[in-house]
């Protein structure tokens, strides 16, 4: 029986070799699958043992010795990773002040302007700026410059 499946794979391997020098490439892989299916049938009977040349053999001795140094490569780099203390430097934290000196200096008082207080502001009209202010109480700008330069940077001051 032996002898009928190995006369079976050598015609089948001579008409795939046909079919390759016609370049049916479909027909080549078709070939393929049915062989690997008579394999799927009867595995000890079709096909040759495997054998590598000295060259494979050189190349997979290559490939395992190869995989094997960046296997223990990756395992020290990992041990000392897990081994060696973190340290967080925790950011230095700076606060500025206003005031250069150890209490604020008194500044000037805005004085209330009638009753409800104002605010100042400078406002151009007319090409030249002056600066006006608002009565909160009935919130009407009253002109307090009345200068031809430009006026700019209100600031209350204590007169």
């Amino acid at each position: 029986m032996a002898d009928v499946m190995q006369d079976e794979v050598r015609q089948e391997e001579q008409r795939s070799r046909g079919a390759e020098e016609q370049g049916g490439v479909l027909r080549r892989f078709w070939k393929r699958i049915a062989f690997a299916l008579a394999w799927l049938r009867r595995p000890d009977e079709v096909g040759q043992p495997l054998t590598l040349q000295p060259r494979g053999v050189r190349l997979l001795v290559l490939l395992v010795l190869g995989n094997l140094v960046v296997l223990v490569l990756l395992t020290i780099a990992l041990y000392r990773a897990a081994t060696v203390p973190v340290i967080v430097e925790l950011p230095q934290l700076t606060i500025a002040t206003a005031t250069p000196g150890p209490s604020p200096t008194p500044g000037p008082t805005p004085t209330p302007f009638g009753s409800g207080g104002a605010i100042a502001f400078t406002l151009r009209r007319n090409g030249n700026a002056d600066i006006y202010a608002l009565n909160q109480a009935d919130r009407q700008p009253v002109r307090l410059t009345y200068d031809p330069a430009e006026d700019r940077d209100p600031a209350w001051s204590p007169d």
